[in-house]
């Protein structure tokens, strides 16, 4: 089957350079990889402009995947609310109109979760989808993954004056530590809790929820005592063995701080 539709996407994904090569995907590194590399984190972040590095980033990608004959774009990028890339993406089609079908999504994911949902459409693009079909199937995909993060403390959570006015006070609980959603392209507090062992409960509380998971994935930066107490209250619903670790990216980092401990959920498409 021959190939036709090209997959961009970005580095809010968190996948490494192997797991994108192998599937033929184009990631353009975001705003705080750019900060990384220039060691100038922790950033702020505004995404009311399109960032000018981003956008030509993504013009290359685009351009190179027209002179590989590619008949068509399918750009799926990191949730607005988080990262620029969005914005730079629309911003690349408008100037490259009329060079070749680009369309670009918001997925309202972060991380892994947009991770899982890149590489899904990257398989089934593989398969000689059209970017149509392949676009329906990041949005349908997109809907089925979710996620729960806990925090060491609000202080760590680095956003926005916005955030910290409409959400930092809304939290329930007495406790410290706050548990996290990924809701409407951006991160929601649930509540506050005290001590890690109830964060980690929280966590495996999640897990629970879903009749059916395709595929789970468990991002951290917390020391392997703590996250073997994760796993043993995982164990029962999911089997470790299955289980997907890594580290967060720049991006995300950058929200969370440190010892920050994630579980994100893909359900696939037998949730619909």
């Amino acid at each position: 089957m021959v190939r036709r539709v090209a997959l961009i996407s970005d580095s809010g994904s968190d996948l490494d350079s192997g797991i994108l090569a192998s599937l033929g995907i184009t990631a353009i590194p975001l705003e705080a990889d750019l900060a990384q590399a220039e060691a100038s984190l922790p950033y702020e972040p505004s995404f009311d402009v399109a960032d000018e590095r981003l956008t030509v980033a993504l013009i290359s990608a685009y351009e190179n995947a027209a002179a590989a004959g590619m008949e068509s774009i399918v750009s799926v990028h990191m949730s607005s609310q988080m990262a620029g890339a969005f914005h730079a993406a629309r911003a690349a089609r408008h100037r490259l109109r009329g060079v070749l079908p680009i369309e670009v999504i918001d997925t309202g994911l972060a991380g892994i979760a947009l991770g899982f949902v890149v590489q899904r459409a990257a398989r089934f693009a593989a398969e000689g989808a059209t970017a149509s079909q392949v676009a329906q199937l990041v949005r349908r995909s997109a809907r089925n993954v979710h996620t729960m993060i806990f925090a060491e403390s609000l202080s760590n959570v680095r956003s926005s004056p916005r955030w910290m006015r409409d959400y930092a006070g809304q939290i329930s609980g007495n406790g410290t530590r706050p548990i996290l959603s990924v809701e409407d392209g951006d991160l929601r507090p649930l509540e506050r809790v005290r001590t890690r062992a109830r964060g980690y409960d929280r966590l495996a509380e999640f897990v629970e929820l879903f009749p059916h998971v395709d595929a789970l994935a468990i991002y951290h930066d917390a020391p392997p005592t703590e996250l073997e107490s994760l796993l043993q209250r995982i164990g029962p619903v999911y089997p470790r063995e299955r289980i997907i670790f890594g580290s967060y990216g720049p991006t995300l980092r950058s929200r969370l701080g440190s010892r920050a401990i994630g579980v994100f959920v893909d359900q696939g498409l037998n949730a619909d």
